[in-house]
């Protein structure tokens, strides 16, 4: 990627793409932030998918887990699979506050129900709102939207890059 940095068009782009294996990335993301905030010390969570494993899998660490997902043409399993692996996260919190060891043996029946009831809240509760999004159209815009907006920004806040913006994008200005 490093090579890219100079260039903003091939960057967005870059980043811009969604990677298979980036499901749930902002509750990830919050789940990281509130052992952050609870541990004070930053706690990582990494997914990977894997066509070698049949189930999904997670190893906890003192700094972070790694979650191994099976590899799936239905991303809806996939999906599933991280939010009951999440929900062992979650059930382990005090566990992982408080230890310098940690048990990778195989969860309790308690602990894997509890898994799966924060998995199944998990996913209905993202399901609502990205249905809530699409019916919005919150961080959708129609053709030419963007452009106005983008410019009119722009012109109130630094109009002598407009012109460079502007021939940068092939806004016909």
């Amino acid at each position: 990627m490093m090579e890219q940095i100079d260039n903003p068009i091939e960057a967005a782009e870059y980043f811009a793409k969604i990677e298979n294996s980036n499901f749930l990335a902002h509750s990830i993301r919050k789940i990281e932030y509130e052992f952050i905030r609870e541990m004070g010390v930053p706690y990582r969570i990494f997914t990977h998918v894997s066509p070698k494993i049949n189930n999904a899998i997670t190893l906890f660490l003192k700094t972070h887990c790694i979650i191994y997902l099976p590899q799936s043409q239905d991303e809806r399993l996939i999906r599933l699979a991280l939010g009951h692996e999440l929900g062992h996260l979650i059930f382990r919190f005090n566990e992982l506050k408080e230890s310098k060891e940690f048990d990778n043996n195989e969860a309790s029946d308690y602990e894997e129900v509890f898994a799966w009831v924060f998995a199944y809240n998990l996913i209905r509760l993202k399901s609502d709102l990205h249905e809530q999004n699409q019916q919005m159209g919150k961080f959708i815009y129609e053709k030419g939207q963007l452009k106005t907006e983008l410019l009119n920004i722009i012109r109130e806040k630094k109009p002598k890059i407009l012109n460079e913006v502007s021939k940068i994008l092939d806004f016909d200005e």
